[in-house]
């Protein structure tokens, strides 16, 4: 069973570097052939995320380099915000907390007087931040600011956005009934703006509350509801994180030919798509 996991999960990271690699090369070549300085920041700015999806960081930190250089003889303030966002984005990708939270804010100060949704996705990046780093309190705080902003701005996509991230936060403080609560507020809110995409995946996220505190019947509901619609919405990708995920669920529930079927599924299903 290990070895079918840790094929899987190889396989489950061969299928993300492609995708990846695909999007970096139309982008270079997009860059390439660009003559506008600030268009060339917009896509320094995306190559520099697709870069550090790829496993490549470095690459995305100099993409970021190569922007602010631009942005020294080109001013635009949205575009340095954003250029600072990405910088502290790619650092927390890697671990880099401090460095993370300093661009960060740096880009919030600017976010807050432009851009309000680019400011409440700069809040709630930190409050994700303060989790990992296992600082509840300011977490909580950043997550707060980022809700009251949303509400105030009449942003319902961002304020559900940050009900996410707080259903994240209590699963992780072991406050499981708060992060159910978050994630079917969520789930509602998905449903209702026929966002099927996401559904899928908040579906995935109820399951694995149920998961933890052991009510395996209710978890295994909101599984296979999240894998019809990952099947009619999602990726591939996604559809063996549901496989996987269901292969565990049936490993605790000690049905381990169902555990092995879905592992192997899942396996194949990782083949097929390379």
């Amino acid at each position: 069973m290990k070895k079918i996991i840790t094929v899987l999960f190889l396989l489950f990271l061969k299928i993300g570097y492609c995708q990846s690699q695909k999007k970096i090369d139309s982008l270079e070549s997009l860059l390439q052939n660009e003559i506008d300085n600030l268009s060339k920041v917009k896509i320094l700015n995306t190559l520099s995320r697709h870069y550090t999806k790829a496993g490549s960081s470095e690459k995305g930190e100099e993409q970021l380099n190569k922007a602010l250089s631009i942005l020294e003889k080109n001013s635009d303030s949205l575009l340095l915000a954003e250029t600072y966002f990405n910088q502290g984005y790619i650092s927390q990708y890697v671990g880099d907390y401090e460095n993370a939270t300093k661009n960060i804010l740096k880009a919030q100060d600017i976010f807050k007087v432009l851009d309000k949704k680019r400011a409440i996705q700069a809040l709630n990046l930190l409050g994700i931040i303060n989790v990992r780093l296992k600082n509840n309190e300011k977490a909580y705080e950043f997550s707060e600011s980022a809700m009251k902003l949303a509400y105030k701005i009449g942003d319902s996509g961002g304020y559900y956005k940050i009900k996410k991230t707080l259903a994240i936060i209590n699963k992780n403080l072991k406050k499981f009934d708060e992060a159910l609560q978050f994630n079917k507020d969520v789930a509602d809110f998905e449903a209702r703006t026929k966002n099927y995409f996401s559904l899928g995946k908040t579906y995935n996220n109820i399951a694995i509350v149920y998961d933890k505190t052991k009510k395996y019947d209710s978890s295994l509901i909101y599984y296979k509801k999240a894998l019809r619609l990952k099947e009619q919405y999602g990726s591939k990708r996604d559809i063996i994180n549901s496989y996987h995920g269901f292969g565990n669920l049936y490993s605790k529930m000690n049905d381990l030919s169902k555990s092995e079927f879905h592992i192997l599924k899942a396996r194949d299903l990782a083949k097929s798509s390379n």
